[in-house]
């Protein structure tokens, strides 16, 4: 994968750059086909060598979970996908490409087979990201088979599994119109979809015929949208309608007489009004519903920190006989439930196993009397309403003479 990319841009990428003479159609989409492929193969030069030292399962899904906000960067490259192929294809990038590959590419050896079009280099971020959820989901079934704990490989998981819905989403959200502000204050869209939509005044009979809506799920906002289709270019867009704090409004999930449908009640200042959103299916309906009165939830209580180890575990070497502490501490609110495993099983708590936890977020393993099973991968797992975090330690058990500290 990391040649793949390496390939493309020196060949495909460069050849744009410095090729005297580009037609204008071809010049002016660099953007549009490549995006940000150049910092996407730089992060992958390092993560193939960051993978290649993990020695366990949750050493792989640690190593996904640590580089999370370097994975962000294929949201843009994703985002920008369906444009990618659209130019792509276009008369003006083909001949461009072909007569590329007819001049550089097989002139150094003609016995060589042609190399794939540039499609198909363009779909191996795509690919990429499939092959790490599958490989991922694979991990999981093993170590679900034997009873392991499996948190860490489900956050690695959910971090790649992600991003293709996250990517759909952010590109929605572009194509607003008339939104009166800034798109990026409303930060990243949770959820986005087709509604039918009708709106009245409490009490009122509703319209007969309800309107096609698109409805964005943010953070702290609920947009409701009109979709407008371009029937010259074949696109859609979608033009801004209504926004409700999700603080100020009622939802009532239970409407007679249609399983996929809810109610929403807006508290405006003289007013207020009731939007009845209907979904395409019920389990859709019970999705947003869900989300909603989480989000709802969280709003109504104090500020939430997500758990975060502020100390990790170390590595370390010792003798039989020797007692040893893992020791790391945790900050969040509300205050992290501590749980401890070892080789995915959970650590149960006995006179050579103690467990330690301080007022200030320090907890501690404390392992006595070491004896040759308790070589191992430890993980410090905290967990509370606003989420997770895990670290990991392993002990080296041998008879000689101690080599590392604990």
């Amino acid at each position: 994968f990391v040649e793949e990319l390496q390939f493309l841009q020196s060949h495909h990428l460069q050849h744009l750059e410095r090729c005297p003479h580009v037609p204008i159609a071809v010049a002016g989409q660099k953007a549009v086909i490549f995006r940000n492929v150049r910092d996407i193969g730089r992060f992958h030069s390092s993560f193939l060598q960051e993978l290649q030292q993990c020695d366990t399962d949750d050493d792989v899904a640690m190593c996904f979970i640590k580089n999370q906000a370097a994975f962000e960067q294929y949201l843009e490259f994703l985002v920008g996908r369906v444009q990618a192929e659209s130019v792509v294809v276009s008369t003006a990038i083909q001949e461009f490409y072909k007569k590329y590959a007819e001049e550089a590419l097989l002139a150094g050896d003609p016995s060589q087979p042609p190399p794939p079009p540039l499609q198909h280099y363009l779909e191996q971020p795509v690919e990429r990201v499939q092959r790490y959820q599958a490989l991922l989901k694979e991990l999981i079934r093993n170590k679900a088979r034997n009873r392991q704990n499996c948190a860490l490989l489900e956050q690695a998981y959910a971090v790649v599994s992600a991003l293709p819905q996250r990517a759909e989403n952010k590109l929605h959200v572009s194509l607003m119109e008339n939104y009166p502000g800034t798109l990026q204050a409303l930060g990243e869209p949770i959820r986005q979809g087709h509604f039918i939509v009708w709106e009245g005044a409490p009490g009122a009979r509703m319209p007969w015929k309800g309107h096609n809506r698109h409805v964005f799920l943010f953070r702290n906002h609920l947009v409701i949208c009109k979709p407008r289709r371009d029937s010259r270019t074949d696109t859609v867009s979608y033009v801004f309608r209504n926004m409700m704090k999700l603080s100020s409004i009622d939802l009532n999930d239970q409407v007679e007489g249609d399983d996929r449908a809810f109610e929403v009640w807006q508290e405006r200042e003289d007013s207020v009004r009731k939007y009845l959103l209907q979904a395409r299916t019920a389990i859709i309906k019970s999705s947003w519903v869900k989300e909603i009165c989480g989000i709802q939830q969280r709003l109504a209580l104090p500020v939430w920190r997500p758990p975060d180890f502020e100390e990790e575990l170390a590595d370390c070497t010792a003798e039989l006989g020797e007692t040893v502490k893992l020791a790391c501490r945790v900050t969040g609110t509300p205050k992290p439930v501590i749980s401890w495993y070892k080789d995915g099983k959970a650590v149960q708590v006995d006179p050579h196993h103690i467990l330690i936890e301080d007022p200030d977020g320090s907890c501690a393993l404390i392992l006595d009397s070491l004896t040759g099973v308790d070589s191992g991968q430890y993980m410090c797992f905290a967990a509370s309403a606003a989420g997770n975090c895990s670290t990991l330690g392993k002990i080296l058990v041998q008879g000689g003479t101690r080599t590392g500290p604990c």
